[in-house]
């Protein structure tokens, strides 16, 4: 597939499923969002309620704590609660363009049946890069402070240098990383495969190929960031414009987070099928490149049993599974 052709099938398979990407989509994260969007109300109420003091006391400024918390930890909550559901919703929907390349279209209840059973292999997966994510945080960290150090007991200049150098390829070895393990959730779901061989499934899939992956999945996210600036500015400026007029009154917060909430809730359902949809065909791309995946799925769009989907997505005898990385 061409680069058109994957973001084009990101869109169609969209558009011929609509209850089960759409649909899935606002189920799963008006759950998850919930909380997150009061969060955020709560933490805005208080710092506007500062600043109106400051604005009729500006000598109370250094009386006042002028950091939020109330909503603070209610906000933690809320940002694991839609990481979670985000992570549901990409195993469902994994699952329904995975049905769409075979020209089938899968209702919510089969997307779930489906689905369910991989979900604590797809979190097993991200368990795994986050704990990779904070070796790498640490490596970056100590970079610039290795710069830090030699500025100070030896050259300054000399310092710096060492420090961008070490903090710039780092960075670029987590950015390698991501690429080399971006296909692991498809594999998951598609192959049911365990955490530690959808890794290394994705590190051969992508073997090869990595500048044209980094590519699409970099213009993906870019069109991503420029959905969300355009959709989620005037709910943000209407949240904030209510809970500023409406001073300390009840309706105020109410409005606030409906806002926010509603914001949230239609940039994700519309973001995150593309996301997922692009990672997925990429995935399938790669296989047919490197296992000639399209022969079988040429034969199971012209098979009337309806195969199932993860015998069509077995991965090959002649495929190397994990490249050692386990089950």
């Amino acid at each position: 597939m061409s680069l058109g052709d994957i973001l084009n099938g990101a869109f169609t398979y969209i558009r011929r499923n609509p209850k089960a990407t759409l649909g899935l989509a606002v189920l799963v994260m008006a759950v998850a969002s919930l909380v997150q969007a009061i969060a955020f109300t709560a933490v805005m109420d208080e710092f506007f309620g500062v600043m109106r003091q400051i604005m009729v006391d500006p000598m109370a400024a250094e009386e006042l704590d002028t950091m939020p918390t109330a909503g603070l930890g209610l906000s933690y909550g809320g940002a694991l609660l839609e990481i979670l559901g985000r992570l549901v919703l990409v195993g469902l929907l994994t699952v329904v363009v995975g049905s769409a390349v075979l020209g089938r279209t899968v209702s919510m209840g089969q997307a779930w049946e489906a689905a369910r059973g991989r979900l604590p292999a797809v979190f097993g997966v991200v368990g795994l890069v986050l704990v990779a994510s904070v070796v790498w945080l640490a490596a970056v960290a100590a970079a610039i402070m290795v710069g830090v150090v030699v500025a100070t007991a030896v050259d300054q200049i000399l310092g710096v240098i060492l420090g961008l150098v070490g903090a710039a390829a780092t960075v670029g070895l987590g950015v390698w990383l991501y690429v080399r393990f971006a296909l692991a959730l498809p594999a998951v779901v598609l192959e049911r495969a365990g955490p530690l061989r959808a890794l290394g499934r994705s590190w051969n899939l992508t073997a090869g190929s990595w500048w044209r992956i980094f590519g699409i999945l970099l213009l993906a996210e870019l069109l991503i960031f420029l959905v969300t600036e355009i959709l989620m500015t005037p709910f943000s400026l209407g949240a904030a414009a209510v809970l500023f007029l409406g001073a300390d009154t009840a309706w105020a917060a109410v409005v606030a987070s409906a806002l926010l909430f509603l914001g949230t809730l239609l940039l994700l359902a519309l973001t995150t099928p593309f996301t997922v949809g692009v990672t997925a065909l990429l995935y399938v791309d790669r296989r047919i490149r490197r296992e000639g995946l399209d022969l079988r799925l040429q034969t199971a769009q012209g098979d009337s049993t309806e195969t199932r989907i993860e015998e069509i997505y077995a991965v090959p005898s002649t495929a190397s599974p994990s490249g050692g990385w386990g089950r």
